[in-house]
């Protein structure tokens, strides 16, 4: 329990992160469901499906490019308090310029799975259970995977590999880290809004801030099981 008990601490050390990351989700979601209450109250007007789909795409990637900006300087912040001074990549210029096109690609690849999950549910298809299943376990990874790549310091097929491997090496911290993930995710999943009137311009900023002390939670304790695998004589990260 000293586990996650340090790694709940750690995004309270960095207050700066927190807030950065929390300021982030909030505004992702006043734009994720500012659109659905546009278009489903039709307040710019009756459009064609096209079009609307085209819209969403388009808020879409904009909270792609939000994520992939905000976490590699969030979570930079976050890594270097807690493995000082060994973690020695510069934030947020460093960061940002080393680890925005692997948050970039790991939200684009969320967003894509669960609109696909999305559609296939609508349509009733029998794959919509194994695509939700897809999407919970995605959801419940990427940010310690994610994680796991930052402190090996590089973005690459062998990079990916051997970074995840203090993961699997650290098999009870991560179990147990596992499941503040799946909570995090059910905590995203319960506090959906509905877009059908404007309770989501306060309720987007209370479940934004929950998700944001979750996710760095996640993070941090991703770090530590990094940190802690270091420690074996076969493990060679390259800082």
């Amino acid at each position: 329990m000293a586990f996650l008990k340090q790694a709940f601490a750690g995004p309270f050390h960095v207050p700066g992160a927190l807030i950065l990351y929390a300021a982030a989700l909030i505004l992702s979601g006043w734009l994720h469901y500012g659109v659905e209450y546009a278009l489903e109250t039709e307040a710019w007007g009756a459009m064609p499906s096209a079009v609307e789909n085209t819209i969403r795409l388009g808020r879409d990637l904009a909270i792609v490019v939000i994520a992939a900006l905000v976490m590699p300087i969030a979570f930079g912040m976050l890594g270097r308090d807690l493995a000082r001074p060994l973690w020695k990549v510069g934030v947020p210029g460093e960061a940002l310029r080393r680890f925005f096109s692997l948050w970039f690609l790991m939200n684009l690849l969320l967003v894509t799975v669960s609109r696909i999950t999305g559609r296939l549910v609508e349509a009733d298809s029998p794959l919509a259970g194994l695509m939700i299943g897809l999407t919970i376990i995605l959801y419940a990874t990427y940010i310690m995977v994610g994680a796991a790549i930052m402190y090996h310091g590089g973005f690459g097929t062998e990079s990916i590999s051997k970074a995840v491997t203090p993961l699997v090496r650290e098999f009870a911290q991560t179990g147990l880290l596992l499941l503040v993930a799946l909570f995090t995710v059910l905590v995203a999943l319960f506090t959906d809004i509905d877009t059908d009137n404007i309770s989501w311009l306060w309720h987007a900023p209370v479940s934004g801030v929950l998700s944001a002390v979750l996710e760095c939670v996640i993070f941090c304790g991703a770090w530590i099981i990094c940190m802690t695998s270091q420690e074996t004589p076969d493990d060679d990260l390259d800082f």
